[in-house]
């Protein structure tokens, strides 16, 4: 898909890091969050995964060119009460599960999720795992 919507993604994500983490669960969480990101990033897009470390915490960030979130449905994404789904930019369908297990399987190692947005310009995606 990353190919057929000629999405350009800059890994940026520093080697010389490291986070006591659950490989399985957080391998999830990643490719949860890079899935959505191509979902909805537009033909020509661009997605950037990024990193840095912050006293205890490592902080590892997807922000892309999508089509972003309205500011009414950013406090929503995370609530189990308040499940849905959204097509993406190609119509690819989705569950609206994805998030819900990403904030499960980020608490369950000891980090946080949080997402910000701006409707039409892109959205960014933070989770912050404990540095090992």
């Amino acid at each position: 898909m990353l190919k057929r919507k000629e999405i350009s993604l800059h890994n940026e994500v520093k080697h010389d890091i490291s986070a006591y983490i659950d490989i399985n669960t957080i391998g999830i969480v990643i490719r949860n969050l890079l899935t959505n990101a191509i979902k909805f990033t537009p033909i020509g897009g661009v997605i950037r995964i990024t990193s840095y470390s912050e006293g205890d915490k490592i902080n590892i960030i997807f922000s892309d060119t999508g089509i972003g979130i309205k500011s009414e449905n950013l406090a929503y994404l995370f609530d189990v009460n308040n499940n849905s789904s959204s097509l993406g930019t190609e119509d690819e369908k989705g569950t609206g599960l994805g998030l819900l297990l990403c904030k499960e399987f980020t608490e369950l190692n000891k980090g946080t999720i949080s997402a910000e947005s701006e409707f039409g310009i892109g959205s960014r995606f933070t989770i912050r795992l404990p540095y090992g």
